[in-house]
């Protein structure tokens, strides 16, 4: 019933969002075969101006899950400059899907964890990992929603991946 709380109100945010360009529209689509079909003018741009694959990253923590018959494993990290934040958040998330690396997402700013970190409020209610919100879009697809941390009262952003059986990718 948490979950369908939740995917209530992403999706009356999605909907909100677009009524104000009066223009509904998916924001990915998971097709039959497991592929994830994504809309690239609903994914922002993390921030290009910095070289951060050469960045010194802290290994944090790791994660295990299934999406149908795949087995999937979250790897965060922090970079080093960040390591003051290290029990709030992570800059880098690695999944790997069957021991192999499927995406790798990185930024300067910091996912927050959603409970137990920098979050202003503790979604420990609706998951039951503190990385992500889980959404079981079916029994071979699973989004998860990575949430940004807030700054200054700014509304923070949020991430989401699809992980299916045949693919994982940022929408």
């Amino acid at each position: 019933m948490n979950k369908l709380l939740i995917l209530a109100v992403l999706s009356m945010c999605t909907l909100f969002c677009n009524a104000q360009n009066a223009i509904y529209e998916d924001i990915f689509d998971v097709m039959a075969d497991g592929s994830i079909y994504k809309i690239y003018s609903m994914i922002d741009d993390f921030d290009a101006q910095t070289d951060l694959r050469n960045q010194k990253r802290k290994t944090g923590y790791s994660y295990d899950f299934k999406v149908g018959s795949a087995s999937y494993t979250l790897k965060t990290c922090i970079f080093q400059e960040w390591d003051e934040n290290e029990n709030e958040g992570f800059n880098v998330l690695s999944l790997y899907k069957n021991g192999r690396i499927e995406l790798e997402l990185m930024q300067p700013d910091i996912w927050t964890y959603v409970y137990s970190g920098g979050s202003a409020i503790d979604f420990r209610d609706y998951t039951d990992n503190q990385f992500f919100i889980p959404i079981k879009l079916s029994p071979i697809s699973l989004a998860m929603v990575f949430l940004g941390w807030p700054y200054g009262g700014d509304m923070p952003y949020m991430t989401i991946v699809v992980a299916t059986e045949k693919e994982a990718n940022i929408v």
